[in-house]
């Protein structure tokens, strides 16, 4: 018997155009989100490229796995200016002590865009051993919190490499592989001036590095959101809504199972947020079922309300895991 058999409604995005997002069940039509989101965004498509989108085309993407998954992101902006054009003058190529200005060699290879335009960037230390012995690449910022950075990178070797994140003074070496990935750096300092890769004397244990790098990007938030390219500016990508699936028809707003799948948090929200179903459409708790994800690492499960008398459920979770959350209820 198959699932679509037994169920009314099927919220899982099948298909989409500017607007609208397909439901799965049923076929006429009733089960479709309502989409916007104003200005263009990007996606892992189903080669494993990214690719840009029009505005109001909803986002099915593949970075995690061959099955898609719909993004819903908020506004973000990249304070990278020159997120792809690592010659240009915005990018401070930096050299002390012993070491040498770094190579920087545009449209080197194939980038995960798909086009001829990845960076060769080569940092040599040319044996210097002092924190003054340094060569690296960076971009100021406005200082402020809750940055997260992120850059594709690409062993330009046969070999896995290090580098360093070099952001406002602190410094994180990281293992670069021989495939194109996307590394990030989460960082709530209180002055960050500025942020890019580094070799630097003694807090590196190797001396040179020759990666393809692609696609940096700064943004405030408490998660990494999908890559914003930039070229002179700033740029922000507009938040996104969508909803309005379902109806009297297809809906059965007295008892049912309520199911979520959720992905993996990088770091446990910064606040608690959560998922209600209501009876009537109430603003309040009343008549409620709520689903939430606490920003003390549990997980809460409330009826009618959302005090201490009203919780049915508390459990804590690793919130860097995948969670698939299944709620069967009945109103009275």
């Amino acid at each position: 018997m198959s699932l679509a058999n037994d169920a009314s409604l099927l919220l899982i995005p099948s298909g989409y155009k500017a607007g609208k997002v397909y439901s799965q069940f049923p076929p006429s039509g009733d089960g479709d989100f309502t989409f916007s989101r104003t200005g263009e965004a990007t996606r892992v498509n189903q080669a494993a490229v990214i690719e840009t989108v029009a505005s109001d085309v909803p986002r099915l993407d593949y970075s995690d796995s061959s099955c898609p998954s719909l993004l819903l992101e908020p506004q973000r902006t990249n304070l990278i200016t020159y997120s792809e054009d690592f010659t240009d003058s915005d990018w401070i190529k930096y050299r002390s002590g012993t070491a040498l200005t770094p190579i920087i060699e545009e449209n080197y290879a194939i980038s995960p865009d798909g086009t001829f335009n990845a960076t060769r960037l080569k940092l040599d230390l040319n044996g210097g051993t002092t924190l003054s012995d340094r060569t690296f690449i960076r971009q100021s910022l406005t200082t402020n919190t809750g940055y997260y950075f992120s850059v594709y990178l690409k062993s330009n070797t046969n070999e896995s490499q290090k580098l360093l994140w070099h952001n406002g003074g602190d410094i994180s070496e990281f293992e670069i592989s021989t495939e194109w990935q996307r590394y990030e750096l989460n960082t709530t300092a209180s002055s960050i001036s500025w942020c890019g890769l580094a070799l630097r004397g003694t807090s590196s244990s190797v001396n040179s590095a020759d990666v393809l790098i692609w696609g940096f990007q700064a943004e405030q938030g408490n998660y990494p959101s999908s890559y914003i390219p930039t070229s002179g500016s700033a740029v922000t990508r507009n938040a996104e809504v969508c909803n309005g699936a379902g109806n009297s028809n297809v809906f059965n707003d007295s008892q049912g199972v309520l199911f979520v799948e959720t992905k993996g948090f990088v770091d446990v929200p910064p606040i608690s947020t959560y998922i209600q179903l209501s009876k009537n459409g109430e603003s309040g708790f009343t008549n409620s079922l709520v689903i939430q994800h606490r920003n003390n690492g549990a997980l809460r499960i409330y009826v009618n309300g959302s005090a201490s008398t009203n919780l049915i459920f508390n459990i804590d979770i690793d919130f860097a895991q995948n969670h698939k959350i299944a709620v069967l209820y009945k109103f009275a």
